[in-house]
């Protein structure tokens, strides 16, 4: 199976001119300190059976349990995990049509990776808690002039506020720590911090110090891991299938913003990125189903990436409370 993986990803490659292999997987540089990858979900992985994976080995951590996806600006709460369930069903129904669809695309399923330099660029949360308003997520591209933007995570039926700690300089969207919750994306340094603090890094709560590492940053945002320390998924593989938004983290401390349209459970979502020569060492999961969304909006390239395909493109943007974004140096 791996080698014909190994096939289908070159023939994959040789149809995208972008993906080149230099020593390691590079992509198209659509700004400074930003890479377009647009790389192929293992079909094995892509079409699995989601009760049937080909391995049952997901190891029950702190935060290794499926997370339904956010539906009508909701997240996964408690009170909502009904419509939540029925919502993901729906999600993984639509996988039967991906085939289909794929057919006009070229790829059965792609992953859209956005890697970025943390060097480069400045990482910036923008917080309707703060401002007042949601707005759609091209809004908030467009008037923050945002090269990258994303969801920041899920929100709780408050329409605000962030289902994990998070909190942007002074400003503190959500005060408490979640114990369920093993990874936190954290970014620019405070000045006068440790001097060998990274511009922006992932943090993984059995295996970092991170309660002193926290208050060095002035961006900071919590939610579930996908992998564990050792680079292993660790989701319940029986969980429900949707679209996924991600942040992960390489052997080179570069930022990859993660997007994959095609339905898959957390725990394929994490083999399926883990196949890929990413050197990804660190994932963790931000959004899932129709909330679950990528924006790149360059001079060179413009491009919304969502689950709107799968659902034939009727659902009109939603506004979204919490945000993260990329801005490019000057």
């Amino acid at each position: 199976m791996k080698k014909t993986f190994a096939l289908f990803f070159v023939l994959f490659c040789l149809a995208h001119p972008a993906t080149l292999f230099a020593g390691a997987l590079a992509g198209e540089q659509v700004a400074q300190g930003i890479e377009l990858l647009i790389l192929p979900v293992e079909p094995s992985i892509a079409y699995a059976r989601d009760n049937q994976p080909a391995q049952r080995e997901a190891a029950h951590t702190q935060d290794a349990r499926p997370t339904t996806p956010s539906t009508n600006g909701k997240s996964a709460s408690s009170e909502d995990h009904a419509a939540l369930d029925q919502n993901a069903e729906n999600n993984a129904d639509a996988a039967q049509v991906g085939p289909r669809i794929s057919k006009k695309g070229g790829a059965p399923a792609e992953i859209v990776v956005l890697r970025v330099d943390p060097k480069l660029v400045a990482f910036e949360l923008h917080l309707a808690s703060n401002t007042g308003k949601a707005l759609s997520l091209e809004e908030w591209a467009r008037s923050q002039d945002l090269a990258i933007a994303t969801n920041a995570g899920m929100f709780l039926p408050d329409g605000l506020t962030n289902t994990g700690y998070m909190r942007y300089n002074e400003h503190v969207n959500n005060g408490r720590i979640v114990k369920n919750f093993g990874a936190f994306f954290v970014a620019s340094p405070i000045p006068g911090a440790k001097p060998q603090l990274k511009s922006a890094a992932i943090l993984d709560r059995q295996a970092d110090a991170w309660e002193d590492v926290l208050p060095n940053y002035g961006l900071v945002i919590q939610n579930y891991r996908l992998i564990n320390e050792k680079g292993k998924p660790i989701w319940r593989p029986d969980g429900k299938s949707f679209s996924t938004s991600a942040l992960a983290q390489d052997a080179d401390g570069h930022i990859l913003f993660i997007f994959c349209a095609h339905p898959l459970n957390g725990y394929n979502f994490a083999r399926a990125v883990l196949a890929l020569p990413l050197h990804v060492t660190r994932l963790m999961y931000l959004e899932g189903g129709t909330p679950a969304t990528l924006i790149l909006n360059t001079p060179q390239r413009r491009q919304v990436w969502n689950n709107s395909g799968m659902l034939g493109g009727l659902l009109p943007p939603s506004p979204i409370p919490n945000v993260l974004g990329v801005k490019i140096r000057k």
